[in-house]
């Protein structure tokens, strides 16, 4: 195996896998294939460099030097009734230390990609232009996929600005164990340090890493840090939300969490740290007798992603007439209770319809209910994410403390869009222009210290 193929296949993730086939299979699939990289050595990661992409110069400017610091750590999958059922003393520690939402609703789709760049810019789906996984851009005449590593990293396919790109560009260093978006040159800029995604590369050595990072000196420490671990969405895909398998995982992420926890208590300018702990959406189940293939065959003028728990069709040409008809067709193929709608069309609190990157026909199954394409070999079964937000089985988790956070805080359900103007607010930022409100979390914050 060439070290190019080790890093291209290193990039085949459960995510990855789970968009191309809903429920256990995907998952199984890179299961396997991620366990043979292992027993083959895998390929090498560190995390990359590039003084040229990030503004700062990887030297925090005077203002920021004994300023606060921010880590943003995503559990993927995890939903928000998990802290509740099981018994995760270091998420109960942060906690009782600041504030905790009931649950944080996703953008639509509730998909990592979409809500992983949601909670970096702030914006909905259909501003910051990841629309799904994987998403057709009709004006470009290509589709995004997290399998694709030369659009992954392509800024160009991004719009809005990252908090880390906030950060670097007014003159503070940032650093991403993964998150989505980091990896590319977003507005031609990308944090200071930052690691191609790589699941071999241990959750214990992730945590780790942050923890040098935050022990840097004051001059060139990273003050706005990411981190990412998919455990949790690993387990409900395989395994589904009620399982004994998803409960060990939530347990060992809570385990993750101590070890940062730990390391950080050492550090000197450890009252100085915000902690962000988010995940990107929920899991839910679907059976067999709910999965509704679409025929579009009699259609030679379309484009189509039927996701399962979404689908977009996108066709050729601007005409009304064939539009209607597209989705008439569509239409008469799914139950009453399945929502297929022109793009205009689409309920206004999804914020799906301002953008080409969404289809001119979408479709809207209820939670547990999955749209494929005729033909495609249909699961038995299984567990996944990307329906209607307003389900809670889609919602995530939002707690955090920092030393502005008022410890015992509670707040109702939040929207997801609504963390980066918080973000911005701890670390002293100017924020960019976004569709959140930090008017959510007033309640929690106490007045900075001048």
């Amino acid at each position: 195996m060439t070290s190019t193929d080790s890093v291209r296949l290193a990039n085949i993730t459960p995510n990855v896998f789970g968009q191309r086939f809903p429920g256990r299979l995907g998952h199984l699939a890179a299961t396997l294939i991620l366990g043979w990289l292992a027993a083959c050595g895998g390929p090498g990661s560190g995390p990359v460099i590039e003084t040229a992409q990030n503004p700062s110069g990887s030297v925090n400017a005077t203002q920021w030097q004994q300023g606060d610091h921010l880590v943003l750590i995503s559990f993927d999958g995890f939903r928000w009734d998990y802290l509740d059922r099981f018994d995760l003393p270091n998420f109960a520690r942060i906690e009782a230390e600041g504030v905790r939402a009931e649950g944080m609703i996703p953008p639509f789709p509730s998909k990592t990609f979409t809500g992983h760049y949601t909670i970096a810019t702030g914006l909905w789906a259909e501003h910051h232009g990841l629309t799904g996984n994987e998403f057709y851009d009709p004006e470009r005449g290509e589709t995004y996929s997290p399998g694709d590593r030369s659009k992954v990293e392509d800024g160009s396919w991004y719009y809005g600005e990252p908090i880390w790109v906030t950060a670097e560009r007014q003159g503070m260093v940032s650093a991403a164990f993964f998150f989505v978006g980091s990896e590319a040159d977003v507005q031609g800029v990308r944090p200071s340090y930052w690691y191609r995604y790589d699941g071999l590369i241990s959750p214990e050595r992730r945590v780790d890493q942050v923890l040098q990072w935050l022990a840097m000196p004051d001059a060139s420490r990273p003050r706005m840090i990411t981190l990412y671990f998919s455990d949790v969405d690993s387990a409900g895909h395989l395994h589904g939300p009620d399982s004994p398998e998803l409960e060990r995982a939530v347990r060992q992420v809570d385990n993750y969490l101590g070890r940062l926890l730990r390391g950080m208590d050492a550090l000197p300018h450890a009252n100085s740290v915000n902690i962000l702990l988010t995940s990107d959406h929920g899991m839910a189940a679907y059976t067999a007798d709910n999965i509704y293939p679409i025929d579009l065959a009699d259609f030679d003028d379309v484009q189509a992603i039927l996701n399962g728990p979404y689908g977009s069709v996108w066709v050729n040409g601007a005409d009304p007439r064939r539009h209607r008809q597209i989705r008439d067709a569509i239409d008469d193929q799914c139950p009453p209770e399945v929502g297929v709608y022109l793009r205009d069309d689409v309920p206004s609190r999804l914020h799906f319809s301002n953008s080409r990157r969404v289809g001119d026909i979408v479709i809207v199954p209820p939670v547990g209910q999955m749209v494929i394409p005729a033909g495609q070999l249909a699961a038995a079964g299984g567990y996944t994410h990307g329906w209607d937000p307003g389900h809670p089985e889609m919602h995530g988790i939002f707690v955090a403390r920092g030393p502005r956070i008022r410890p015992g805080s509670r707040t109702g359900r939040i929207d997801q869009v609504d963390i980066y103007p918080l973000m911005a607010e701890l670390l002293g930022l100017v924020p960019a222009a976004v569709d959140g409100d930090i008017s959510t979390f007033e309640h929690a914050l106490m007045p900075r210290k001048l």
